[in-house]
């Protein structure tokens, strides 16, 4: 518990995050894959409209309604959910029809879904 505390400590603040995800959209329109940490709906749907050859997308201490932002990553294949998440909103995978691979771990479990 400390050091998840510790590391909570450290990270930006979600709208510099969110900056920079938008700054990294922009120069970067052909990315591929990407590993996300504490990123906001507003920053993921900023990657997902520039990005759109988006294909891997790992999110680290994402919450819910960052999960909503998903839907707008159409090419999306692999999605990697590092985190608490408590509930998985089925209607984010069935919006995404490209989704082949959901891998999520909480703590040191790891489930792997395919789609």
């Amino acid at each position: 518990m400390a050091y998840a505390q510790a590391f909570q400590a450290h990270l930006l603040p979600p709208e510099v995050i969110d900056r920079g995800l938008q700054e990294l959209a922009n120069g970067c329109p052909n990315l591929r894959k990407v590993a996300l940490v504490g990123a906001t709906e507003l920053g993921l749907l900023s990657l997902a409209e520039e990005c759109l050859t988006l294909q891997d997308l790992e999110l680290h201490k994402c919450n819910n309604n960052v999960l909503r932002g998903i839907t707008a990553c159409e090419n999306l294949q692999v999605l990697k959910l590092v985190s608490n998440v408590k509930e998985f909103y089925s209607s984010t995978v069935s919006v995404c029809w490209s989704i082949i691979q959901i891998r999520i771990k909480i703590n040191k479990s790891i489930n792997t879904y395919y789609v």
